[in-house]
């Protein structure tokens, strides 16, 4: 065989190995978790589950709350819950939703086992009424409301479906990475960016989290924004944005979807 011949066959083998290998790993199986009628989270959720499966080749169950509204205009209801045992990840975006009793209890189960991964988006950390204990005990938070701002106004169409009004009011925050954090995963391709949304006041949060990014409006000290942190062995992110306008924004788009591989445990692609 020629010294050519013998390059060739090395290479086309090489590729070989590199189709099976990246062919036997299974797709990651994903729950999203859809529960913030203030952010109109079933929008952007059931766009990002078409995304996530079309441009990333991920299995999505989305999770849609319902039933009868509570006194905070959230749900008390969530059908399917049961699908969270087999996920690799569960990414969660509820506010101040009535869950209780077994439903409740499965993503207790799941948030506790240390067996999949957690992101948690904006009003995550105030999700459960009947579970308040959740922003400390599980995201490491200090959720204690916001610096002035709302988002969109929203009108209900016939079907009871949320549809947005208008445009989100507030100074609009600067979400900047924390220096010596550059090179983390979930940072990725991530860039400072911006929000039109309200900044979360969040310090201190606990001591063990890994802090990411912080968000700043004028005149007032950073708060945290993004971090990391361990719960049983499992791997939590929360990200403190997630209105329709952080959606359109690609890097928003890019850093949820990094913070999904990192806490399922698989390489964040590049």
């Amino acid at each position: 065989m020629s010294r050519f011949h013998s390059l060739l066959f090395l290479v086309l083998l090489s590729g070989v190995v590199l189709v099976g290998c990246v062919g036997n790993q299974k797709p990651l199986k994903v729950t999203l978790i859809s529960g913030s009628n203030e952010y109109i989270s079933n929008i952007s959720l059931t766009d990002y589950k078409a995304y996530l499966e079309t441009n990333q080749g991920m299995q999505v169950a989305l999770l849609k709350a319902d039933g009868p509204i509570n006194e905070k205009d959230e749900y008390s209801n969530l059908p399917g819950v049961e699908v969270l045992a087999g996920s690799d990840v569960a990414l969660i975006f509820l506010r101040r939703t009535g869950i209780a009793g077994d439903q409740l209890q499965k993503i207790k189960d799941y948030v506790n086992s240390g067996k999949g991964g957690i992101v948690a988006l904006r009003t995550a950390c105030h999700g459960f009424l009947n579970w308040p204990e959740f922003d400390k005990e599980v995201l490491g938070g200090n959720y204690h409301m916001h610096y002035p701002g709302s988002p969109e106004k929203r009108g209900v169409d016939k079907d009871g479906n949320r549809y947005p009004i208008g445009v989100p009011d507030g100074p609009v925050q600067e979400d900047k990475i924390v220096p010596g954090k550059e090179k983390h995963p979930v940072l990725t391709g991530i860039p400072n960016f911006t929000s039109k949304y309200s900044l979360y006041l969040t310090s201190p949060v606990a001591k063990d989290v890994d802090l990411l990014m912080t968000g700043t409006i004028p005149e007032k000290d950073p708060e945290p924004l993004v971090w990391t942190r361990d719960h049983n062995g499992a791997r939590v992110v929360f990200i403190g944005l997630g209105g329709l306008q952080d959606w359109k924004n690609p890097v928003f788009v890019k850093l949820v979807t990094n913070a999904m591989y990192w806490a399922a445990k698989r390489p964040v692609k590049p």
